[in-house]
């Protein structure tokens, strides 16, 4: 029952965020009765019948009104201090989640239920937990009464189903424990009662038996469908017998049912769905060979609180198979479903690739040893595992699903490889120390997270145990390479790689699963084509001096690979060579390259900065963005980069946006004459683009999958309608008028957000202005000079107006940008803050002399680490900046 309580109530987090508001907003509330929040007393009776307050024996007393309001766009309701709650009016009432009925907060008041004619619908939840209802009337115009009505009406003994009834969703009486009997009317087209069960009419599935019911049940032949809580604590139910119609169990069907130690399951059952045999008496079972499916739904295992000790399959299911009274898919590469009834330890078996939803949920076990060969938890696995305190994850494991050890006890966990990728809510409710290698680049602070529990992350160091080789070939006319059990290739010889393709594979490429590491020795003299394409789970790679070729798409679609270094002396870097290194972050280029093939960082989500060395002749990085050395040509702007971007001035032709999927808006400058077929490729996010001056040549695919705005000068000739096409996305041109400058504002880097208001100039020939911003964000305002920028102080009044106060003569120039802005994009982000501490430490250049004023936060003139830390604690909203 405590699981139970658990699960319901994961159940009603995923219902709350559905609460329709503004249902209540109608109730006037007279007078709040006594207990109104208590649980609820009992409810000795519903009787849902077609007629009227004469059926309850006269007409009911009349009561002061103390709460009413609208459930229905045609309905109103009202309680009386009495208990009766009455709703009048045509049509269906409102459909609500659990609590949030007007009139739940008196539901231990509510003695009697009136639903006048014209009601045609009882909404789900509609009368949970009115634990003191004891007389309910339904009008012969109700058709349809929805999921959980009357959930947890702990007292109900019979109830009768009018005659115009065409629709009774599941559960509607779950939880009701003292029902005896449900009846069908006479004349009901949809359902009937049968021993007082409720069936559809043509008995094809089976919606509810009576919690009351006892000892032997046959159900009846023909159905099919044994529908959601049917036999919902019938405990007083000793046998059931099955029909071999049948072919679907569904959610909690025979949860509760303490009396049955034992059930066959006919052939021809396809599915069972969760919670099918929860808090049962059973110690073993057998699936027959036509089921095909476990349902997992977000309530617990199939076998909940059940001492199930062993779990049989027919041998000729093709989908499923049992391995010592454990459940297996056929071909034994996923465990699913590990019998809830056994203690002590379990060691899955080699071979075993993943443990299925909800495989160990609930168990009685506290020790599982999981097999080398894992590689996925899924959702819910271990969830409820109360008596498992401790577990060792393999180094093969790349995956942990939603939920994965939710309210289980684990106190330690110890991974013995690469952070793998967890799920949401993987740790709820767990308070655990997780131990990972120290040395292992991909255990990040972004991954080492609590994700929903309280996770201590403490770093190890792994014993090192001797490597064996497990395989081994030629890779060059001079060249051999080794791959041990430790998963390192080691390449050795002189002279150049061998070049592959898709269809020629290096020799290693089978056991591309198996390489973390590539050390490549002393005298290797290239990277071949292909070489290490698909080497999934290699986290680094060693490149040694002499080496001055990689080829192309050599490490494409390396997606463990978070950073590499290329050695001085490569001089070419082939087309696609990094191209879907989804870990990449960031690559340093030498100053020997001077050829760089198309799309070799394509499709790189985590890449943030390339870096060049000054002394390349042919590249150079601006602000982590890689140009040709004059800076006229952008050629890639990293994938990982969010947000908006501005091209700086100057640069005349643009390429590599491609699968910048984060990039929301991109302004670009009068200087650009040629946007390539391409450019944007598969840009998701971006939703904006402006074109600051005349209309450059458009590659014929220049936006190929991009849905976005693109804004250009109104007046500008050149902007003609055979100009203005869609280019392969869905572009919608937008003219705009080009705001003047004012007077000497020359550069605004707030991307016209903040504005200059002039108020008079003085005698003294200083100018008297204020500026505004969005958000009141704090701009930084100076005064250029050739390349010389000098900051006006700014005073704020106590109506909050920042007031300047400067000489500006006839050549004076007027700058303006946010505090903190260091890429002068125009917004604020956290990669700034790197930007100060790299500034700091000499590995970053700003823009100009404006981008080296931003980062002075605190504005004393000097850049410091608390200027990065006053910008970090700003943007995590902990700390204003001052104007």
């Amino acid at each position: 029952m405590r699981k139970k309580l658990l699960s319901i109530l994961l159940t009603l987090a995923l219902l709350l965020s559905l609460i329709p508001a503004g249902y209540a907003a109608d109730i006037e509330i007279v007078d709040e009765p006594v207990g109104a929040d208590a649980p609820g007393g009992s409810l000795d009776e519903i009787v849902i019948d077609p007629v009227g307050a004469d059926a309850l024996g006269g007409p009911l007393a009349d009561g002061n009104i103390v709460a009413s309001g609208k459930c229905g766009d045609d309905l109103t309701w009202t309680l009386d201090e009495q208990g009766t709650l009455t709703i009048s009016g045509t049509g269906d009432m409102w459909d609500y989640n659990w609590n949030t009925t007007p009139w739940y907060g008196y539901r231990s008041s509510i003695m009697t239920l009136v639903i006048e004619e014209g009601v045609t619908s009882i909404s789900k939840f509609a009368f949970l937990y009115c634990g003191s209802l004891t007389n309910v009337m339904l009008p012969e115009s109700m058709i349809s009464i929805g999921w959980r009505a009357f959930e947890s009406c702990t007292a109900l003994t019979r109830v009768t189903i009018p005659a115009g009834v065409t629709n009774i969703e599941d559960s509607v009486f779950m939880n009701c424990s003292s029902l005896e009997a449900i009846i069908v009317a006479e004349g009901n087209q949809y359902y009937q009662s049968l021993d007082g069960v409720l069936l559809t009419k043509d008995g094809s599935a089976l919606i509810c038996c009576p919690a009351r019911k006892t000892g032997e049940y046959e159900v009846p032949a023909g159905v099919e469908t044994i529908e959601n809580w049917a036999f919902d604590e019938c405990s007083g139910l000793t046998a059931i017998t099955l029909p071999d119609s049948l072919r679907h169990i569904n959610w909690g069907a025979f949860s509760g049912c303490t009396g049955i130690s034992e059930i066959t399951l006919p052939e021809g059952l396809l599915s069972v769905d969760s919670d099918s045999f929860a808090n049962m008496n059973l110690h073993e079972i057998t699936f027959p060979a036509s089921l095909q499916e476990f349902r997992s739904g977000s309530g617990d295992a199939v076998f909940a609180n059940t001492p199930i000790e062993n779990i049989y399959v027919a041998e000729d299911n093709p989908t499923f198979c049992s391995v010592d009274g454990v459940m297996f898919s056929k071909d034994q590469s996923e465990l699913v479903m590990f019998p809830t009834g056994r203690t002590g330890s379990y060691t899955a078996p080699e071979g075993v690739t993943s443990l299925g939803r909800k495989a160990f949920d609930g168990v009685l076990l506290d020790e599982v040893i999981l097999p080398e060969s894992l590689t996925e938890i899924g959702p819910n696995a271990f969830q409820f595992a109360w008596d498992l305190t401790s577990l060792t994850i393999p180094a093969s494991v790349t995956t942990i699903g939603t939920w994965a050890f939710a309210y289980c006890s684990l106190t330690e966990i110890r991974f013995e490889g690469s952070a793998p990728s967890f799920g949401e809510g993987v740790f709820f409710g767990l308070s655990a120390t997780a131990y990972y290698p120290e040395n292992d680049p991909s255990w990040t602070e972004d991954v080492m997270q609590n994700y929903n529990g309280t996770i201590t992350w403490v770093p190890y160091t792994p014993e090192e145990p001797e490597p064996t080789i497990i395989a081994s070939g030629e890779c060059g006319e001079s060249l051999t390479w080794t791959l041990d059990d430790q998963g390192t290739l080691t390449i050795t010889g002189t002279g150049d790689m061998w070049d592959y393709s898709s269809g020629n594979k290096a020799g290693w490429y089978s056991y591309r699963d198996s390489i973390v590491t590539v050390v490549i020795e002393e005298g290797a003299t290239s990277i071949g084509a292909y070489a290490f394409n698909m080497c999934t789970v290699m986290t680094s790679i060693t490149i040694p001096e002499g080496v001055t070729s990689i080829g192309v798409y050599a490490f494409s679609d390396c997606s463990s690979l978070t950073s590499i270094t290329i050695p001085e002396g490569v001089t070419s870097l082939g087309n696609g060579v990094f191209r879907a290194c989804g870990r990449l972050t960031s690559v340093t280029i030498p100053g020997s390259v001077t050829s760089i093939g198309d799309y070799a960082f394509g499709i790189n989500s985590s890449l943030i900065d390339i870096f060049v060395a000054e002394d390349n002749p042919c590249y150079q990085s601006i602000d982590g963005v890689l140009f040709d050395k004059d800076g006229t040509h952008l050629l890639v702007f990293p994938g990982g980069r969010s947000g908006a971007y501005t091209i700086p001035d100057g640069v005349e032709s643009i390429d590599g946006f491609s699968w910048c999927t984060r990039l929301t808006s991109v302004t670009v400058p009068a200087s650009v004459t040629n946007v390539e077929s391409g450019t944007f490729t598969q840009c998701s996010g971006l939703k904006t683009i402006y074109f600051e001056g005349p209309a450059p040549k458009f590659g014929s695919y220049s936006f190929s999958a991009v849905t976005a705005t693109a804004y250009y000068p109104e007046n500008d000739p050149s902007w003609t309608e055979d100009v203005r096409q869609n280019y392969g996305g869905t572009i919608t041109w937008e003219p705009y008028t080009p705001e003047p400058d004012l007077n000497e504002i020359t550069e605004d880097y707030t991307r016209g957000t903040a504005s200059v208001s002039y108020v008079e100039t003085l005698g003294s020939g200083e100018t008297v202005f204020t500026v505004s911003s969005e958000g009141d964000r704090p701009v930084l305002v100076a005064v250029k000079n050739g390349d010389e920028y000098t900051v006006i102080p700014c005073t704020t009044d106590e109506n909050g107006v920042h007031r300047y106060m400067a000489e500006l003569g006839p050549d004076s120039e007027l700058v303006i940008a946010f505090k903190g802005d260091v890429n002068l994009d125009g917004a604020v982000k956290s990669s700034e803050v790197t930007m100060i501490k790299r500034a700091i430490a000499g590995t970053y250049q700003f823009k100009n002399g404006m981008a080296e004023l931003a980062a002075d936060v605190s504005g004393d003139g000097t850049i410091k680490s608390s200027d990065a830390t006053m910008l970090a604690r700003s943007i995590a909203g902990t700390y204003t900046i001052k104007w």
